[in-house]
């Protein structure tokens, strides 16, 4: 809260993790309870999720103990390790594992189900949000200008999208800095989940760059769309 703002609101679109670790804390203070519990109250559990929840630092998890059953990331200089099974992200690590930026563990099928379970909302199928209010969310934002950001989401750029070129307009996405991605095309109803460790052991590996693209347009391409 005592961040001075780097730009009038409104006018620019930056990158950050402030916005949502905020919105984390207001959730838990709304609803009394740690955010990883409201996640699996909330979210995982009416939506029948997979193996989908936080891992704190100090406290249970739901997720399997092993550090053999997670993918190993960055070999992190200032904690002295290779990480592996607990959040690469630096911000939620001090917070404890568990913020509203960062810190779920899934499987590639359990985010595929998430995401399902948001179209069958969208379409009426399934009573977790009202529809309408979820579509709305997925709507371009008219500020600032140009900008490809809805509500929680990013959409296709026009040129050099990590959704590649086969995706609709009405497409929405978001990528994870550690390597992983998440794209919903709901007019053509498909999914693409990708879930990488581009950050082992060194996050200045940048190939994810060009193989995000390129595994999106292979998957549209297999199902037979055509480009845009």
């Amino acid at each position: 809260m005592a961040q001075p703002l780097a730009y009038p609101p409104g006018t620019q679109v930056r990158y950050s993790d402030l916005g949502f670790i905020l919105l984390g804390c207001l959730l838990e203070r709304q609803y009394g309870q740690p955010l990883s519990s409201l996640f699996l109250d909330k979210v995982a559990q009416p939506l029948g999720l997979g193996p989908i929840a936080y891992r704190p630092r100090h406290g249970p998890s739901p997720l399997p103990d092993p550090p053999s059953a997670y993918a190993a990331t960055e070999a992190c200089d200032w904690r002295g390790r290779v990480l592996v099974g607990e959040v690469h992200d630096e911000n939620a690590w001090a917070m404890g594992g568990v913020a509203g930026h960062a810190g779920l563990f899934a499987t590639a099928k359990a985010v595929w189900q998430f995401a399902q379970a948001l179209l069958d909302t969208a379409a009426g199928h399934q009573s977790w949000l009202p529809p309408e209010l979820l579509r709305q969310s997925w709507q371009r934002q008219p500020w600032p200008a140009g900008s490809t950001r809805a509500v929680g989401w990013d959409t296709p750029s026009a040129v050099g999208s990590t959704a590649g070129e086969y995706f609709s307009p009405h497409s929405i996405g978001h990528l994870g800095f550690t390597g992983t991605s998440l794209w919903i095309d709901p007019d053509r109803d498909v999914i693409v989940v990708l879930c990488t460790n581009r950050v082992h052991p060194s996050r200045e590996a940048t190939g994810i760059r060009r193989l995000r693209p390129e595994v999106h347009n292979l998957v549209m391409q297999e199902l037979g769309v055509a480009p845009l």
